[in-house]
């Protein structure tokens, strides 16, 4: 009877080690399946909304790395969390994300139970689930799968999901202040208070205080030994009109850089969803960007051993 039961263990753990084998094995082709999927279920959505089924075109950026395609995809299931909301069917907040290096398993992860919330939609919309993965392309990169998340993002914006406001914007960009302010206190590096900024401020002031800041994350990365793979993201200025969902796409980057600069310094704190907001302003997100920027630049100083 032992052996039997020691058998039956081993054969257990054995399954358990060869599915994480294959799980840390994941690919960005792996989760672009899942991501194109997604597609073709919100293409029969739009269709069952009398919509163009076709899903906006997003040209890739030049160089992404799996946290930043994690930010994204988390803005695709709060979308399609709203969308659920708006249609009575329940929501579930997403889990926080632990202090670890970032791997396309962590994006599939949460792509997967994107997945599954946007496919219980389908019998309000009348159409079937699509259950079927498309063939695997290759080789893809991290940059294909955000440009096809955030296709998607749009496409699921024209089933009547609201608008991003600066409250949306706020969520993300105070996330990045208090992880810059905790890495500062660990670091003991003290920071100057803020004075409130007037109320004139436009997403366009926003945007603009978001590519600074990149750029000043950028040194701090190099005077601390260029923890961040791949380096500190780049993005550029919108053409035309800069709105809250292009702040909002910055922001998440500079959210993805700074927790991995802060958990290669040993920060051990989880990424928690950011609590929803109500009442705020283009300038109360420039407040959180300009406190990030102090915060970082101060890091900057200590590291380099300015005074």
């Amino acid at each position: 009877m032992v052996v039997r039961v020691f058998w039956s263990m081993l054969g257990l753990l054995t399954a358990h080690l060869a599915t994480g084998s294959a799980w840390a094995q994941t690919t960005p082709s792996d989760v672009l399946r899942h991501v194109e999927a997604m597609a073709q279920q919100v293409a029969l959505y739009r269709f069952a909304d009398g919509i163009d089924p076709d899903l906006p075109e997003v040209t890739a950026d030049d160089i992404r790395m799996p946290r930043h395609v994690l930010q994204q995809a988390r803005i695709v299931y709060r979308r399609i969390e709203m969308l659920r909301w708006l249609n009575g069917l329940e929501t579930e907040p997403l889990s926080p994300v632990p202090p670890q290096e970032i791997r396309p398993a962590d994006v599939l992860a949460v792509v997967e139970r994107a997945r599954a919330a946007l496919a219980d939609l389908a019998p309000v919309y009348g159409v079937p689930a699509v259950t079927n993965l498309p063939e695997g392309r290759t080789p893809v990169e991290p940059k294909d799968v955000m440009a096809a998340l955030q296709s998607l993002s749009q496409g699921l914006d024209d089933l009547g999901l609201p608008d991003i406001v600066p409250n949306d914007v706020f969520r993300i960009a105070h996330a990045m202040r208090v992880h810059a302010d905790g890495l500062a206190e660990a670091r003991g590096v003290e920071v100057p208070a803020l004075p409130h900024t007037a109320d004139q401020r436009q997403p366009a002031d926003v945007f603009e205080a978001g590519l600074l800041l990149l750029e000043e994350l950028q040194a701090f990365d190099d005077a601390t030994g260029n923890y961040l793979p791949g380096g500190v993201a780049a993005i550029a200025r919108p053409s035309g009109r800069v709105d809250p969902s292009d702040v909002i796409r910055l922001l998440e980057l500079v959210l993805a850089d700074i927790y991995s600069v802060s958990v290669a310094l040993g920060d051990e704190r989880w990424l928690e969803d950011p609590a929803p907001q109500v009442g705020r302003t283009p300038a109360d997100v420039f407040d959180e960007v300009s406190r990030t920027r102090m915060i970082v630049v101060a890091l900057t100083a200590s590291a380099q051993g300015l005074p």
